[in-house]
This record gives C-alpha cells, structure tokens and sequence, in this order.
C-alpha cells in the first residue's frame, strides 16, 4: 500500500476556532474532513533515483553524493558525511568488511523482527537541509514510516535494495540536466 507523507501544522492551514478554549466535536469533525482533504489535494510526486556516485575529496569533512532520475536526464547533489558516504560505497562496492557496519546490525536487526525497509522518500528541503522518511512493512503487513537523514535511509536501501525516490519539486528545483553539463 502507498504511503503519504505531510509534514502540517494546524496554524498552516489557518482554521480560527482552533485559537478558542472551548472546541465543540461538530467543529473538531469539520475540521478532520478539511484536513484529510487537503492531504489528499498535496499528495506527492515520486521520482524514482538511484545513487550515480560519490565525489573523492579528502581535503574536506564532507562529500557531494549525485542522485540520477531512473527514467530521465536529471540529477541531484547532496552533500553527505564522509563516516555515511563509506557506508554508501560499501553498499555500493559490495566489500568484504572484517566486521558489520551499524548499517548492517540495523538491517539484521530489523529482519530478525520481520520488519523490511520498502522504501525511501526524499520529499523537502528547508534551510538547505534534505528530509527524507522511511517506509517499513512490519508485522501482520501493517506499513510505518520513520524520519530519517537521506544519506542515512539511501545506506540502508542500497544494502535491502529498496527503491529511493526523490519529490518531483526537488529535482525540478534543485537538479541538473545531465546533458547541460556536456
């Protein structure tokens, strides 16, 4: 089953009673019904993406990892950590690692619980900062989502290969034409 995710608040939707002491159920229904309309009106566009590569540059704390459209030109840098960037080249380039990384104990973890990682949504960016959830599917098939770091959730899908997606407005806003760079 699909997932949606909606980060909101009630004072983004500017309901005035809400401000009152007293809220009656009438209002309280009301204003359920023009919640779920409004989530149902902003549901949202998945691109799905997969990981191009990871710059090699030592001479700083950071690395820039390219996210490419599956079925199209376009591309998306984030600017990740060096400590998650390994991670990712280890799911990357299946190495053979002396011990696990926390990447793998949490998947082993997770499927020793029956709980599988069905996919990653990038789907907002504020302050320059990526926000990315999680979808699992756990017992009895039920589905949950858990926040998460983008480079954190990208390590965990390349190692269970769940698909990664990305907001159709991010990469309208903030990707590149491959064929531009030409």
């Amino acid at each position: 089953p699909e997932v949606t995710t909606v980060g909101w608040s009630f004072s983004d939707y500017k309901l005035p009673f809400l401000s009152m002491s007293f809220i009656s159920t009438e209002k309280i229904n009301e204003s359920f019904l023009y919640f779920c309309f409004l989530v149902k009106k902003r549901k949202r566009m998945k691109k799905q993406v997969c990981v191009m590569g990871i710059s090699k540059n030592d001479d700083t704390p950071f690395r820039v990892m390219m996210l490419k459209e599956i079925d199209g030109e376009r591309t998306l840098p984030l600017i990740i950590g060096q400590a998650e960037a390994q991670a990712i080249i280890v799911a990357l380039e299946p190495l053979s690692l002396p011990r696990p990384l926390v990447y793998d104990t949490f998947i082993l973890v997770a499927k020793t619980f029956d709980v599988e990682l069905q996919e990653v949504f990038i789907y907002d960016k504020k302050n320059g900062i990526y926000f990315a959830t999680m979808v699992w599917r756990g017992l009895e098939n039920k589905t949950f989502e858990t926040d998460s770091r983008p480079s954190d959730a990208i390590a965990l899908a390349l190692r269970t290969k769940a698909p990664i997606f990305l907001e159709e407005s991010i990469l309208a806003n903030f990707g590149s034409n491959i064929k531009d760079k030409v």
